[in-house]
């Protein structure tokens, strides 16, 4: 799971759960003004994502991602899966963390590699070229650097994907 900062200042934590098969699920914090975080409530409305993109499965749907927000207000959130056998990174949109919405891969494998696992996709520090990091598992660790086009909402690798960890 990870957790996002929202605009109130109150985070979240999204994480897969498992209730008949791998969804997504939200946490709250029970006393946001607790400095500590200690108790969390998950709310009714779990799983707040309880099918995969067509063609994936339920059992290969899991490991989001910190949310980040876009120049409409909404929010986009990736999520581990396998779509017809090719690892995926898929994005979702919501725009309350309760009522998400599938848009598409935002990259896959480029072979039937399988699941990929714990996505993670962030913008490089400091880098005046815009440059992007897509890291994920399939078999290994790996990362790409690249482009993300904003408005079709894909990622554009650069590099040829590279192993992080052995």
């Amino acid at each position: 799971g990870s957790a996002t900062v929202r605009d109130d200042g109150t985070p979240i934590i999204t994480y897969t759960c498992v209730s008949g098969g791998q969804r997504q699920c939200i946490a709250l914090p029970k006393d946001p003004n607790d400095a500590m975080l200690v108790n969390w409530t998950k709310p009714a409305q779990n799983p707040v994502i309880s099918t995969p993109p067509t063609g994936g499965t339920i059992g290969q749907f899991r490991d989001d991602t910190t949310a980040w927000k876009v120049s409409d207000g909404s929010w986009r959130m990736i999520v581990g899966a396998s779509i017809n056998g090719v690892g995926s990174a898929s994005l979702w949109k919501t725009n309350d963390f309760f009522n998400w919405t599938y848009v598409h891969p935002i990259a896959q494998s480029h072979s039937k590699a399988g699941m990929w696992e714990c996505p993670d996709f962030f913008p490089l520090p400091n880098d005046t070229m815009g440059r992007y990091v897509l890291k994920y598992s399939a078999g290994g660790d790996w990362y790409e650097i690249g482009t993300y086009d904003k408005e079709a909402e894909v990622f554009h690798n650069l590099t040829l994907p590279a192993r992080y960890d052995y």
